[in-house]
């Protein structure tokens, strides 16, 4: 990875932290409840660090993430789901 690639990738990720309050909002939409939601939240902006090098086109990055939040939320659920069964 060249440094102007890893600048980038920190420049989309420092947006991307400007959108955790609505991350927080969609995962607590999803979980009902606030600790639950700031443990999505935590797990939502782990797996776009850890995969931020997938991102092809930086002007998708919100959508992205929200996408991210989705999938994790729907995890989430269907997780805690099977555990009360």
């Amino acid at each position: 990875m060249t440094d102007i690639k890893r600048t980038e990738q920190e420049k989309v990720f420092e947006e991307l932290m400007s959108y955790k309050e609505i991350v927080f909002q969609i995962c607590l939409g999803f979980s009902k409840n606030p600790w639950d939601a700031e443990d999505l939240t935590q797990d939502v902006y782990l797996k776009a660090f850890r995969n931020i090098h997938s991102l092809n086109d930086p002007s998708f990055s919100k959508e992205w993430l929200f996408k991210i939040a989705r999938n994790t939320c729907f995890d989430f659920g269907s997780v805690y789901c099977r555990s009360i069964e």
